[in-house]
């Protein structure tokens, strides 16, 4: 029950963050929407800035297929972007659905550890977690320097606007 509320609400926000890639808002909004960032830099630009949505799909695909593996390794990635997301931006109401966002990647994170506590899996927990972990600091090391590359894509991923 619990997976499946997770999925819908993981989902909801998925499909809002590809949406947004299509569709801005009044000037001067942009910088908080995704659309500006994939329509004059790229994908790769868009994923470097809203690495979110590529963690949320996939936790969300190892929820759907039950793949423990799977869901253990994106955990690094949920807690540095869902509860340092948290902690690290603003609580001003234009963010009010990006901090949705990241409470249900915190709760998503919690039903993964009760998962495995439930299944007795605490090793295999710990080794998809440090597995996930090493990619996490490979991948934040690749987009500091990216960011290093192009400043005028790391203005998107300030926490001042």
């Amino acid at each position: 029950m619990i997976r499946k509320a997770l999925i819908f609400l993981n989902g909801i926000f998925i499909i809002w963050a590809f949406m947004m890639v299509f569709y801005t808002l009044a000037p001067g909004l942009s910088e908080w929407i995704m659309a500006d960032v994939y329509l004059n830099h790229g994908l790769v630009a868009w994923i470097m800035v809203n690495t979110c949505f590529l963690v949320q799909v996939l936790a969300t695909v190892g929820m759907i297929f039950q793949n423990r593996q799977f869901m253990n390794f994106t955990i690094p990635f949920l807690l540095f972007y869902g509860v340092g997301g948290l902690l690290v931006f603003d609580w001003s109401y234009e963010l009010a659905p990006l901090h949705t966002l990241r409470l249900i990647m915190t709760f998503t994170v919690v039903y993964f550890f009760f998962a495995a506590l439930k299944k007795l899996q605490i090793i295999k927990l710990a080794i998809w977690v440090v597995i996930g972990t090493v990619v996490f600091v490979g991948f934040k090391v690749y987009q500091g320097e990216y960011f290093k590359a192009n400043p005028e894509i790391a203005k998107y991923v300030t926490a001042e606007k």
